[in-house]
């Protein structure tokens, strides 16, 4: 498996690919397809390893059922099933606007702790309006389902922002 390394990235200049090739050599990082013992060790003993494992499995359940069920909790606010299937598409809406807004996060290379934080909060705020509206006010229900839609990239966040 052939590996381009950074001395062919022509949008990098020379220092840059200086920097980043001394920083592959200090993280003992190749470009062969071999797996170091010693380095799954310090994988299964690093603890950052293990708290996004465990955030990963706290987002990513819930929001699976979040999202899967959301038809059947707006139809249990009493509207029939196609004006739920109608008004689950903002989810959908918010879905894309979170991952544009948690892109925008990345490219900027904002810290990882601000983007859980910003992803978290309308989620935390969804959650609330889902927990205390209750059936007899589907407005704010419905906006708390929106809301929760933003957990499900916190996921996203944590894959791609190796930082």
């Amino acid at each position: 498996m052939d590996l381009d390394g950074p001395e062919r990235a022509s949008f990098l200049n020379h220092d840059e690919k200086r920097l980043i090739q001394s920083r592959l050599e200090a993280d003992e990082a190749t470009a062969e397809s071999d797996v170091r013992p010693h380095l799954l060790g310090e994988l299964f003993l690093d603890p950052q390893i293990w708290l996004l494992v465990l955030l990963t499995l706290c987002i990513t359940i819930p929001s699976g059922v979040i999202t899967t069920f959301s038809a059947v909790l707006i139809h249990s606010f009493g509207f029939d099933s196609k004006q739920s299937a109608l008004l689950n598409m903002p989810s959908g809406v918010v879905s894309i606007f979170a991952t544009i807004l948690s892109t925008w996060a990345i490219v900027k290379q904002a810290p990882r702790w601000l983007s859980v934080i910003g992803l978290l909060i309308p989620a935390l705020i969804g959650g609330a309006l889902l927990s205390f509206e209750g059936i007899g006010r589907p407005a704010g229900s419905l906006a708390g389902i929106y809301l929760v839609n933003f957990v499900s990239l916190l996921f996203y966040e944590q894959v791609v922002d190796q930082g």
